[in-house]
């Protein structure tokens, strides 16, 4: 379930004393303790923004947001975000229908604190099964890419879709020169193990009864988005 887009606005970076600013009227309490949770609220996602760019490039923050705007659309039901770092895509989901698993415990640690409403989990229950499962920037990290496809496969609901996105192969070039000077993140551009083309995708996903639904490139063609469900080969 996809609610707003949980972007932090410019108020919630300051905060509004009791007495208000010189030549606007004065706050009620009340007024004043909504100021300051607002102001926490944007606090906390102001630092999850800086520990993304501690770790990644100038441009890491941006490339994540890209990809939100991707994928957004087809995120339905209940979500499960995997390899969710710090938990960026819950912004766009709603808490009830959420779980973001990821292996690194600090990431987490982020994640649960920013946004407390969501659920974050390193190991997920066995039983557990979901509407989408979203990977971004996830496939190409991973010795054995058709594995995770048959694993998140085994996660879907009747009629649940993935959603991936990553780096198409045409384009290594932007990411290496990218990295190199510091707009993209060097430790994830250096973990890179394979990047899938569409063709390599259908390759990969034989045996797991599931087709590409969807697919289509953005950033200027750098970067693709896949949907995968059970049903016939779309566009």
């Amino acid at each position: 379930m996809v609610n707003g887009d949980g972007h932090a606005g410019p108020a919630g970076w300051f905060r509004i004393g009791a007495h208000g600013l010189p030549g606007l009227p004065r706050r009620s309490p009340g007024q004043v303790t909504g100021a300051r949770l607002t102001a926490r609220s944007g606090d906390r996602r102001v630092r999850s923004l800086m520990a993304q760019l501690v770790e990644g490039g100038m441009l890491s923050y941006w490339l994540v947001r890209r990809r939100q705007q991707a994928a957004r659309r087809y995120l339905r039901g209940r979500v499960l975000d995997f390899g969710c770092g710090v938990g960026t895509l819950a912004e766009i989901c709603d808490p009830a229908g959420y779980v973001g698993c990821d292996t690194d415990p600090r990431k987490l640690e982020i994640a649960r604190r920013d946004r407390p409403q969501h659920r974050f989990e390193i190991v997920l229950p066995d039983d557990e099964r979901f509407d989408t499962l979203a990977a971004l920037a996830f496939i190409e990290h991973v010795h054995d890419p058709a594995g995770y496809l048959r694993r998140f496969a085994g996660l879907l609901n009747a009629g649940g879709r993935i959603v991936l996105t990553t780096p198409h192969p045409s384009l290594e070039w932007v990411h290496t020169s990218g990295a190199r000077i510091g707009l993209f993140s060097h430790a994830a551009h250096d973990e890179h193990e394979e990047l899938i083309d569409r063709a390599r995708m259908q390759e990969l996903l034989a045996g797991t009864g599931m087709r590409v639904a969807v697919y289509r490139r953005f950033l200027f063609g750098a970067n693709q988005l896949f949907v995968l469900n059970s049903g016939a080969q779309g566009n």
